[in-house]
C-alpha cells in the first residue's frame, strides 16, 4: 500500500500557528497604540509653542498646535490645555493674527510628610 503525504500541516501544529500569529498582531497593535499616544503628546510639546510667532493666523497656529481646548475662532484668545495640567495661551487681534503667547505650567507643590520633617530635625541633630 502507497502512503500519501500531504503538505498541510497537521492538527497538532495549528494551534501553534496560530497563538504566533496571535501573538504577532498583539505586538502590531500594541506598536501601533504606542506610536498613536506618542504622536498626541509630540502636539503639545514646548518645541511646538516656541515654533507659534506673532503674526500667525489662527489656521497657522492651530496647525501647530492642534484644534483649541477653549475659545472659538474669532475670540481674543485661544487656549490648549495640556495633559501635564500646563496650558498653552495664545492672543489674537480683531484681525485674527496672533500678538502674543504664554505657557502657563502647573506649580509643582513638594509636599513633606511629618515622618520627612521629623529625620531631616534628627539629622540636625546629629542623631
Amino acid at each position: 500500500m502507497a502512503e500519501t503525504t500531504s503538505s498541510r500541516p497537521n492538527l497538532s501544529e495549528r494551534p501553534r500557528i496560530h497563538l504566533l500569529v496571535g501573538i504577532l498582531v498583539l505586538l502590531i497593535l500594541v506598536f501601533l497604540v504606542v506610536q498613536f499616544l506618542y504622536w498626541r503628546e509630540e502636539n503639545n510639546t514646548e518645541a511646538n509653542f516656541y515654533k507659534v510667532r506673532s503674526g500667525m493666523t489662527i489656521v497657522e497656529v492651530q496647525e501647530i498646535l492642534g484644534p483649541a481646548t477653549s475659545g472659538r475662532d474669532g475670540s481674543a484668545v485661544l487656549m490648549w490645555n495640556l495633559n501635564d495640567g500646563s496650558a498653552i495661551s495664545v492672543w489674537f487681534n480683531p484681525n485674527g493674527r496672533a500678538t502674543s503667547k504664554d505657557w502657563k505650567r502647573p506649580e509643582i507643590r513638594t509636599e513633606r510628610s511629618l515622618g520627612d520633617i521629623f529625620r531631616d530635625r534628627l539629622r540636625k541633630l546629629g542623631l
